[in-house]
């Protein structure tokens, strides 16, 4: 594979893939379409030229550019994912602090499971198992 396959294989796949996610029934000129938004809006032509593979002429700083372009858009799908990940633990921490509030007895319960949990951990120790390793093993 010369080195000009090898830029425009990789300016194809750059394209195809900020072309995701790609919906049944979409057609070539929505994917590119999306692409292109994805990409930051460069040059039209050179979007549908990376998408025919056509691209192995492009000079060095164009491609520079696209790669560019296409990290900066991955980065933004990255803070996308971590914010919505955020607002999952957000959602889950207040569903349990409601929880909590409808169990009247949960100070209680929550005391009692730990009180059982240091009493099971001293009765491990006693009879010399290591209760912080994965399978339960005697002391030698």
């Amino acid at each position: 594979m010369s080195s000009a396959e090898a830029v425009a294989q990789r300016m194809r796949f750059i394209v195809r893939d900020a072309a995701m996610p790609v919906a049944p029934g979409d057609k070539i000129k929505a994917q590119v379409n999306r692409a292109w938004a994805n990409l930051g809006r460069p040059r039209l032509w050179r979007v549908i030229a990376a998408w025919k593979g056509e691209a192995g002429c492009w000079s060095g700083a164009a491609t520079h550019e696209f790669e560019q372009r296409y990290a900066a858009w991955r980065e933004r799908q990255a803070r996308r994912v971590a914010e919505l990940d955020l607002t999952h633990a957000a959602r889950l921490e207040a569903t349990a602090s409601a929880l909590e509030a409808q169990d009247v007895a949960w100070p209680e319960s929550k005391n009692h499971l730990l009180q059982l949990d240091r009493d099971l951990l001293k009765a491990w120790r006693e009879l010399g198992y290591h209760p912080s390793s994965k399978s339960p093993r005697l002391d030698p």
